[in-house]
C-alpha cells in the first residue's frame, strides 16, 4: 500500500539547494521514516493514510540510495542511483519534443550517466490520470539516447562543460502541435481578460450533452476529424472552375501576384481558406510530342492541379489534411504539350485551422517542368505566381480547436493539467520554454500576453517566484526574405522578446538557425548551447552574457542616417561578414529598402539608404525566416529581430555583464 510521488524511481535527479518535500499514502496512522545520504526524516501518516516529508536542502552528490519505510506495515520502497544535482523542465512543443533519433544525431561520446531524463507521458484527458505506461528516468547511454530531447541533451550536455561534477535531470513535458493555451491552468485562463470569454465558453460546451463523449477518449486524429466534419458539413464547391479559373484562355486581369513557394499567411491572409495560382510557361520546340513531368514541391494541404484547363492530377479530397508535406508530380501527356506558351492553374485548398501554411511549400528545386525521359532539362517554376482568393474560412474556426476536450491537445488548460500539474512535487533550476509555432496563425497579436500569463502561472503553481524561465525563440521557417510586412513568426519572436525582457531573461534568439521548407531543423546542437549560456549566466558563472545584444534606442542622424544603440549584456557588437543582411529602412510611405550601414562602435550602429531620403524606421530579421542574419555579439549570440516602431522595456533590468538586476529600469526609447 505504501505509494509515494511517482517521479521519485531509479536513477532520479533531485534539485540541489531546495527543500524537497515527498508526498505519498500508507495506511492511516503509521510511521513513516526516510533516508537519503545518512538524512533521516520521520512522520506519521494521517487518518486517511496520507503523509508528508520535509527533506532539507542539500548540497550537490551522489550516488545515493534512497529509502522509504512504512514502520508499522513493515514495507518499505528503495532506488537507487539518485544523485542530487540541477534538475530542469524543458517543455514545449514539436522543436522541443524532437529527440536526437529523429535528428540522427547519437554518438557514443554522447554518452553521459549524469544527464537524465523523465519523459512526461503525452496525453489529453478531461481529468488528468495517471499514464498506463511506468515512468522512470533514463539515462544518457547507450539505447537511453535515442529518446532525449535534442534540445535538452545539448544543452544539458553543455552545461556540463562547465560544472563536470554536478548531476543534470531533465523533465521533458513536450508535446507537438500544441498551442500556448493548452499549457497555462485553468484558474489562470478564467482570470485574465485576454482569455476569460473563450475559457467560460469552454467550460459550458464541454460538459454539456452535445460535447464529445469524454468517456470515450478518441485519439487526436480521431478528434480532429469529428472538428473538420464540424466546421465543415458541406463539401466545397469548386467556385473557380466555374469562373473558368483554370482555363487556359482565362488572362486573370485582376490577380495579384506572389512569390512562390510561399504561404499565402505572407500576402496578409490569415486564415485558412481555397486559393488560386497561375502561371505561364513556354515550351521550347524541341519538347514537341514529348509526355512532361510537372513539379509543384510540396504543398499545403490539397491540391487540383491543370494543364491548359485539363486536369493533371490532384492530391487529397474531402476533409483530408494528411498531405501538408507531401511532394507533388504530375504527369502531361503527349499530345497537351504545345509549343510555346502553356498555361498552369493550381487550387490549393487549406482547411486545417490550428496551422496553415497555405500554399506551396517548396523548395524551390522541387519546383519545376521537365521531359519524362530527361530530368536535367528543366524549365522553373519557383517564382512569381497569379493568384486569386476563391474562399477564406471563418476565423472562429481557429478558435473552434481550442473547444474539443477530450483526446484534442489543443484544448484549453489540457497541456497544464495532463503534463505540468502532475509535477507539483518537483523542484526545478528553471524552466526552458520552447513553443510558439501553433499560435503564428490567429493569435500572434496577443501571444506577448499569454506568454507573460504562462510564466507567472507557472511560478505560482511551482511556488517558485523567482524561478528563472528561459523562452526560445522561432527558429526560421519558408522562405527566406529581407522583409516580410505581414509575418506572424516575427510577430510571435517579438512577442517572447517583450515576455523576456519583463522577467530580465531576453529570450534564447534562434531565428537564423531554421530550414525554409523544413519546421523541424534538425541540427539542435546549437540551439541547447545557447540555452546553455542563458543557463550559466543566470547561475553568475562568470564570463558568459546572458542574451545577445538587443536593441535599445534610435537616434536621428544628418544626411538621412539613423543611429541604432544596443544593450550589449557583456560582449560588443559582431558583424560576421561585409554587410548586415534582413537589415531594412523606411521613410514615411512605409516602403522598405535594403540598408547599409557601418558598426560604429561596440553598441551602436549607423543604418542608411540612398533610397530613404528621411527614415522613420528600421527593422532587423522581420521576417518568417531571416536565415541570412549575421549581427551578433562576440560570444556567438545572436541580435534579436527588432523594429524601431516598437519600444523593447526592461521591466526588470540586467546588468551590463550580463547578469540580471533587481532594480526597475526601462530604456530610453524616445527618437532624439
Amino acid at each position: 500500500m505504501l505509494e509515494i510521488c511517482r517521479f521519485l524511481g531509479n536513477n532520479a535527479v533531485i534539485q540541489q539547494g531546495q527543500e524537497l518535500v515527498i508526498t505519498g499514502k500508507a495506511a492511516p496512522s503509521h510511521r513513516i521514516k526516510c533516508i537519503i545520504n545518512k538524512i533521516e526524516v520521520k512522520t506519521l501518516s494521517s487518518t486517511d493514510g496520507n503523509f508528508e516529508l520535509k527533506l532539507p536542502p542539500m548540497q550537490p552528490a551522489g550516488p545515493f540510495t534512497f529509502q522509504i519505510s512504512d514502520l508499522d506495515g513493515r514495507e518499505k520502497l528503495t532506488y537507487h542511483n539518485i544523485y542530487i544535482g540541477n534538475v530542469y523542465l524543458v517543455a514545449g512543443q514539436s522543436n522541443m519534443a524532437f529527440t536526437l533519433e529523429e535528428a540522427n544525431d547519437i554518438h557514443d561520446k554522447y554518452s553521459d550517466v549524469l544527464i537524465r531524463q523523465l519523459v512526461i507521458p503525452k496525453q489529453a484527458f478531461i481529468s488528468a490520470q495517471p499514464a498506463d505506461s511506468e515512468i522512470c528516468w533514463q539515462l544518457a547511454e547507450g539505447n537511453g539516447l535515442k529518446d532525449f530531447s535534442a534540445v535538452g541533451f545539448h544543452f544539458a550536455r553543455e552545461v556540463r562543460k562547465h560544472y563536470p561534477r554536478i548531476a543534470i535531470g531533465l523533465v521533458n513535458a513536450s508535446y507537438g502541435g500544441t498551442n500556448i493555451e493548452a499549457w497555462i491552468s485553468r484558474d489562470s485562463l478564467l482570470k485574465s481578460p485576454v482569455t476569460k470569454e473563450q475559457a467560460t465558453v469552454y467550460e459550458s460546451e464541454i460538459f454539456n450533452s452535445t460535447s464529445i463523449d469524454i468517456s470515450n477518449i478518441l485519439s487526436r486524429g480521431k478528434v480532429e476529424e469529428k472538428m473538420l466534419e464540424q466546421l465543415f458539413p458541406e463539401p466545397f464547391t469548386n467556385e473557380g472552375v466555374e469562373h473558368d479559373w483554370h482555363k487556359a484562355s482565362f488572362n486573370a486581369p485582376n490577380w495579384q501576384e506572389m512569390l512562390l513557394p510561399d504561404s499565402w499567411v505572407i500576402a496578409g491572409f490569415k486564415s485558412p481558406g481555397v486559393f488560386w495560382f497561375r502561371r505561364e510557361v513556354e515550351l521550347p520546340e524541341s519538347w514537341t510530342g514529348q509526355a512532361l513531368k510537372l513539379h509543384l514541391g510540396a504543398i499545403d494541404h490539397q491540391d487540383i492541379t491543370y494543364w491548359n484547363g485539363i486536369e493533371a492530377g490532384y492530391t487529397g479530397k474531402d476533409l483530408d489534411i494528411s498531405h501538408w508535406n507531401d511532394q507533388r508530380c504530375y504527369s502531361i501527356a503527349p499530345e497537351q504539350v504545345k509549343v510555346g506558351k502553356n498555361q498552369i492553374a493550381v487550387r490549393v485548398t487549406s482547411i486545417y485551422p490550428i496551422c496553415t501554411y497555405g500554399g506551396f511549400i517548396g523548395p524551390e528545386d522541387e519546383m519545376y517542368l521537365c521531359p519524362e525521359s530527361n530530368n536535367e532539362q528543366r524549365i522553373a517554376l519557383a517564382g512569381t505566381w497569379k493568384y486569386q482568393v476563391e474562399k477564406l474560412l471563418s476565423v472562429e474556426s481557429l478558435e473552434r480547436c481550442r473547444h474539443l476536450g477530450a483526446g484534442e491537445p489543443h484544448s484549453y488548460h489540457m497541456m497544464f493539467d495532463n503534463m505540468i500539474a502532475p509535477l507539483r512535487d518537483l523542484n526545478f533550476a528553471a524552466v526552458a520554454f520552447y513553443q510558439g509555432e501553433a499560435n503564428t496563425l490567429g493569435s500572434a497579436d496577443k501571444y506577448e500576453n499569454l506568454l507573460k500569463l504562462l510564466i507567472d502561472d507557472w511560478k505560482s503553481y511551482f511556488e517558485q517566484p523567482e524561478l528563472p524561465f528561459v523562452i526560445v525563440q522561432l527558429p526560421g521557417f519558408q522562405t527566406p526574405r529581407q522583409y516580410s510586412e505581414h509575418s506572424q513568426w516575427a510577430k510571435v519572436r517579438e512577442a517572447q522578446l517583450k515576455a523576456g525582457l519583463a522577467i530580465g531573461i531576453p529570450p534564447v534568439v534562434t531565428a537564423e538557425t531554421g530550414l525554409a521548407y523544413d519546421l523541424h531543423p534538425p541540427d539542435k546542437n546549437i540551439i541547447g548551447k545557447r540555452l546553455a549560456m542563458t543557463v550559466l549566466a543566470l547561475q553568475d558563472y562568470p564570463g558568459v552574457p546572458i542574451s545577445g545584444p538587443v536593441y535599445k534606442r534610435m537616434k536621428k542622424l544628418p544626411e538621412g542616417k539613423i543611429r541604432l544603440y544596443f544593450e550589449l549584456y557583456g560582449s560588443s557588437l559582431l558583424v560576421i561578414g561585409d554587410c548586415i543582411n534582413h537589415l531594412v529602412i523606411a521613410g514615411a510611405d512605409g516602403v522598405f529598402h535594403k540598408a547599409e550601414s557601418q558598426l560604429e562602435s561596440s553598441t551602436s550602429l549607423v543604418v542608411w539608404s540612398t533610397a530613404v531620403a528621411d527614415p522613420k524606421i528600421v527593422c532587423y530579421g522581420w521576417c518568417e525566416n531571416p536565415a541570412e542574419a549575421n549581427l551578433y555579439n562576440q560570444m556567438g549570440q545572436p541580435v534579436s529581430p527588432f523594429r524601431t516602431d516598437t519600444k523593447y522595456y526592461l521591466t526588470k533590468g540586467i546588468s551590463r555583464d550580463g547578469r540580471v538586476i533587481n532594480h526597475t529600469s526601462t530604456a530610453d526609447l524616445d527618437n532624439e
